[in-house]
């Protein structure tokens, strides 16, 4: 009996095809092998990706303004765990995509891969050991590196903490042990609402 997989985008059936598709990770156009009933596709490249690879190209690639979306597809790719220092850099990446996206900030890539080198300090179990999670220290990165901000700035540095500490604050309040996708979600919905009332966006 020949072997079934499902769409790792929409859990649907694959089914093999031949025609041209982008993939939703990469942006990558070429013959698809296999297709979901929703068109979903991935390239070789993307299936196989690691995950830090795998954050940088969606991140660089993608024109969505959703820091949401973003990060519900890359998670969703098995590279990415249920936990682990992984999300420490989804959440800067998928917040400096957004903000690049709604034309805020000049964000390229070698903004992008410091924000990535800068958040794997972050150690696994930050939570615990350093009494910060590490999405919300990356919420903070993303903040950091979009607005330059440095030991000496003024008002942006204090922007930054306040960010991290509103993270922090709502992600201690779910309590619980960790959940490293919830303190993702709950980091960048604080970056979503301070978007929203300082510039005035609209992520739809």
């Amino acid at each position: 009996m020949e072997e079934s997989y499902n769409c790792l985008i929409c859990n649907g059936k694959l089914q093999a095809s031949s025609q041209d598709s982008t993939c939703v990770y990469c942006g990558k156009m070429e013959k698809a092998d296999y297709l979901c009933s929703n068109n979903h596709y991935i390239c070789e490249e993307c299936r196989v990706s690691p995950a830090e690879e795998l954050v940088r190209r969606t991140c660089k690639h993608t024109k969505e303004k959703d820091p949401s979306k973003i990060a519900d597809l890359l998670m969703k790719h098995p590279s990415i765990p249920m936990y682990g220092v992984e999300h420490h850099y989804l959440t800067s990446c998928v917040i400096l995509s957004s903000m690049k996206n709604l034309g805020l900030f000049d964000i390229d890539s070698s903004k992008m891969d410091k924000a990535i080198a800068l958040a794997r300090i972050v150690p696994l179990g930050s939570c615990a050991l350093w009494g910060a999670c590490g999405a919300a220290i990356g919420l903070g990165i993303a903040f950091s590196v979009a607005m330059n901000v440095d030991i000496m700035s003024g008002e942006k540095r204090s922007t930054v903490l306040n960010l991290v500490s509103e993270a922090l604050e709502q992600i201690a309040r779910r309590g619980g042990p960790r959940d490293c996708k919830a303190s993702v979600k709950i980091s960048i919905d604080t970056a979503k609402k301070f978007l929203e009332e300082t510039y005035e966006v609209n992520f739809d």
